[in-house]
């Protein structure tokens, strides 16, 4: 588990970092509490577990290099963003 020092925002790093430390503390923020419904809770934490791979996609595709990297970005949204 990450915990929040490895995940607090630091204008030193490159943006991409910044990017990414951004979308796992957005999901971390967003979880939603346990009803005790396995069903509802699955589906609930589900959504907000893979929401923040959309992002973490998008800033792969504007900061990196690598094409088999951007290639699985875009592969990746595509993927999560589909309706």
């Amino acid at each position: 588990m990450m915990s929040m020092g490895m995940a607090a925002p630091n204008p030193n790093d490159p943006p991409a970092t910044q990017g990414y430390k951004q979308s796992m503390n957005d999901m971390m923020t967003n979880v939603p509490a346990f009803t005790g419904e396995a069903d509802v809770d699955f589906m609930r934490h589900m959504k907000v577990h893979h929401g923040p791979a959309i992002t973490m996609a998008e800033t792969a595709l504007c900061h990196g290099d690598d094409p088999t990297s951007a290639g699985t970005g875009r592969e990746d949204h595509s993927a999560i963003s589909a309706p």
